[in-house]
């Protein structure tokens, strides 16, 4: 197994890669001063998979690597797979950490991964493919959504997107974390939102509802990677 370690900003192709596994957020880290990489693995019959790696330590003493939502696999492949996973977490452990931490999309043979414990209950992500036809999206919404919907159509609401700029997505960024502050939840720091939009003009795209007399009624702020937006 060939294993490649390149810059976490290096863009990539292959497979759609879910947010903590773009070169984008690899990019912000590396605004950021976070220790990151991207590991491409490859063998005798080609592209096997890659990983954005995330260097952290537990308890600010114990050296981990940290793989969130990887690694991408580019083979269907079950054993090419687990043999990747394996070398990958080995040259980790050879000289940059003392373990791995990981949180894949899926595990190489469908159970469980050789070798590894499972240390936390695994979460959810939830994610919508909007890439169908208009009515069948509208149709496969619940009852108290579609009549939601329906009221904000009939309510004369207008909708504005546009690519934020910067006095824009501070002050965006500013009402997120009082929000946060306020229902008391969690959501990516602002330092990230922010070294995320400073990766390209297409990184984000801002989207406000507003009112018949003009009032910002909402904004959402959604990171784009290419097929897929956060």
């Amino acid at each position: 197994m060939d294993i490649e370690i390149h810059s976490a900003a290096r863009q990539t192709t292959g497979p759609p890669q879910p947010f903590q596994q773009h070169w984008r957020f690899g990019a912000a880290l590396q605004a950021l001063g976070q220790p990151a990489c991207r590991a491409v693995l490859r063998d005798r019959q080609g592209p096997v998979g890659q990983a954005l790696v995330l260097r952290r330590r537990i308890a600010k003493v114990l050296p981990v690597a940290l793989i969130s939502r990887g690694p991408i696999w580019e083979t269907p492949d079950p054993a090419r797979r687990q043999t990747g996973l394996e070398a990958l977490a080995a040259r980790l452990r050879h000289g940059v950490a003392s373990g791995v931490l990981l949180t894949p999309e899926e595990t190489p043979n469908g159970a469980g991964i050789s070798g590894a414990t499972k240390i936390v209950t695994p979460a959810s992500v939830a994610e919508w493919d909007i890439c169908g036809e208009h009515a069948a999206l509208r149709a496969g919404l619940r009852q108290t959504w579609r009549h939601s919907l329906a009221r904000a159509e009939r309510a004369g609401l207008h909708l504005q997107s546009a690519a934020p700029g910067a006095a824009r997505l501070v002050a965006l960024l500013d009402r997120d974390v009082a929000q946060q502050r306020a229902r008391r939840y969690r959501g990516y720091p602002a330092a990230l939102t922010a070294a995320w939009a400073g990766t390209g003009k297409q990184a984000t795209r801002a989207y406000s509802v507003h009112a018949r007399d003009g009032r910002c009624l909402a904004e959402a702020l959604f990171l784009l990677h290419a097929p897929i937006a956060t």
